[in-house]
């Protein structure tokens, strides 16, 4: 089940930063053009995302993730078919959009039967599935640029094949395996329209400037690398030292985020994936280089968990599911925003490196505003009437 999240996240979307280069050679389109993208991507997944679980009500969750995972696989071949622009943004739209039913309903998959498991097992469970985006960030790394690199960048179309191939594999590896879960519970309209933000305001800015830093690099950052003179085998060691740190650094992060307080969990994570953006700004140094990877793709899944904690610590049980929708909206939202805007900047005349110096200024701001986040009075929990649902 961990190939889900690796074809919905590592094949299907963080990928593109691999093939954009090579587009941008062969096509000649503008940084805008490119990070537009990335936008309807991040659109077509929040989406999809948000309109999971009624799917999963409906036609059942195991049925709703074997058709996700299908269709993702379909989109991404798709994305290699033609160089149409105008075609691309309906398959990346819809690719978004699949991927986000996939890792919404497999999640729900893996969480409803692990209520059926020991503690330990279960979070093992719910680990192994997240850590699969950082999978497919491992492995893209060790296809694309090799690939490129031997056929040149007019081969960028059997990139996207070569992803839509892994997520087929994925698909067979995973769609089996369903038979073994149990369906996620139906959950009710009403109790998933009340979020409870008062309070939470900052952290909630914070995930918006997150989610525009972080996807702003990660869209661009090959291109800059590439721009920079970087070899491809030093851009294909980064980008699985990317994958390898968001697989294996999850645990550190959270028994230290668990004994933070406030904002102050979100603020570190957001400082570590600043460090790692700024380092490929300052050298070409390949340890370095290395030690940046190893940094940012450390933050890439704790800023989930640093968010969830807080949530629980100072949320009502009722309203935690909602609180982590709302953060997830928030670096949905900077997601769509952030690689158009970024993209923009980078085409201007102080080209990408400005562009990467957009993304890191979000996630600063975000380091800053995150230290604003306190905890509710006490131990207290935000009670019922205070949720605003208005």
């Amino acid at each position: 089940m961990a190939m889900a999240s690796a074809s919905s996240l590592g094949f299907a979307r963080f990928s593109y930063s691999l093939i954009l280069p090579a587009m941008e050679t062969t096509l000649r389109w503008d940084y805008q053009k490119l990070g537009t993208l990335n936008t309807v991507n991040a659109m077509g997944y929040l989406v999809g995302a948000f309109t999971a679980t009624s799917y999963s009500n409906r036609f059942g969750g195991k049925r709703t993730f074997s058709a996700s995972i299908l269709l993702l696989a379909v989109m991404s071949l798709l994305s290699g078919i033609s160089p149409n622009f105008a075609l691309l943004v309906v398959v990346r739209t819809l690719s978004g959009f699949f991927g986000g039913v996939t890792f919404v309903v497999g999640g729900s998959l893996i969480s409803s039967t692990s209520r059926h498991l020991s503690g330990k097992a279960a979070a093992t469970a719910s680990g192994i599935y997240y850590a699969g985006a950082g999978t497919g960030i491992v492995v893209s790394g060790l296809v694309i640029p090799p690939l490129l690199s031997k056929f040149g960048p007019a081969a960028w179309q059997w990139g996207w094949i070569s992803m839509g191939a892994m997520c087929l594999i994925s698909a067979a590896l995973s769609i089996p395996q369903t038979r073994h879960l149990y369906e996620p519970e139906q959950q009710g309209k009403k109790a998933s329209l009340r979020f409870p933000i008062r309070g939470l305001e900052p952290s909630i800015i914070t995930s918006a400037l997150f989610g525009a830093g972080y996807i702003s690099f990660v869209t661009f950052l090959v291109a800059f690398m590439t721009a920079e003179g970087s070899a491809s085998n030093t851009i294909a060691w980064f980008w699985a030292m990317l994958g390898i740190s968001a697989m294996i650094t999850g645990p550190i992060w959270g028994r230290a985020l668990a004994r933070m307080k406030g904002g102050v969990g979100l603020a570190s994570v957001l400082f570590v994936a600043s460090a790692g953006t700024a380092f490929p700004l300052l050298t070409k140094n390949f340890v370095i280089l290395m030690v940046s990877a190893l940094l940012f793709g450390s933050s890439i899944m704790s800023v989930a968990t640093s968010y969830t904690i807080l949530a629980q610590r100072n949320l009502d049980q009722r309203f935690i599911g909602s609180a982590i929708g709302l953060y997830t909206t928030a670096i949905a939202f900077g997601q769509i925003v952030g690689p158009i805007s970024v993209g923009t900047l980078s085409d201007t005349s102080h080209g990408i490196r400005l562009g990467i110096l957009a993304s890191l200024a979000m996630l600063l701001v975000g380091t800053l505003v995150s230290l604003l986040q306190k905890d509710q009075i006490g131990t207290k929990k935000i009670p019922l009437n205070q949720a605003i649902d208005q």
